[in-house]
């Protein structure tokens, strides 16, 4: 019986030790002392004039937040000098692959323009911002759509 019962005990015990070890393989995002980086992408889409053009898609592809991709249009902002902009992005949950350009309203913004794709390393660094234990990096990109 005290066999049984030790034998019992035993496999409680590695019963507990490896659920705990299944709950330590969580996904942490941002702890306490690690270093993190956030990142913005704006810029202005215009036609080859150098007008700015709105309603064009701009598609993040990637990994943002949990998601395949993020969808922003263009637009016209008072005083800015962009027509699209995402939110901060952290590297914790975010890595953008591509970004597309996709004119989807034809001739009602000014022409019905050809598709682009870049990357984030297209794009320029136009600003950092160091406060530790994490960096703001903000990304900019001039992109110049030709009609079809």
């Amino acid at each position: 019986m005290k066999n049984l019962i030790n034998k019992l005990i035993r496999l409680l015990c590695v019963w507990v030790i490896g659920m705990l070890g299944f709950s330590s393989c969580e996904e942490h995002s941002d702890e306490y002392g690690t270093p993190i980086t956030y990142f913005r992408y704006w810029g202005t889409v215009t036609d080859e004039a150098g007008n700015p053009i709105e309603g064009i898609n701009v598609i993040m592809s990637g990994n943002i937040l949990g998601m395949p991709n993020v969808q922003l249009k263009t637009e016209s902002y008072d005083g800015e000098k962009s027509n699209f902009s995402t939110g901060i992005f952290s590297t914790a949950d975010t890595h953008i692959a591509t970004i597309d350009f996709v004119d989807v309203d034809g001739e009602e913004n000014g022409g019905d323009f050809q598709s682009v794709t870049i990357t984030p390393q297209d794009m320029v660094q136009e600003s950092q911002f160091d406060d530790m234990p994490a960096t703001r990096l903000e990304y900019k990109a001039t992109i110049k759509l030709k009609k079809k």
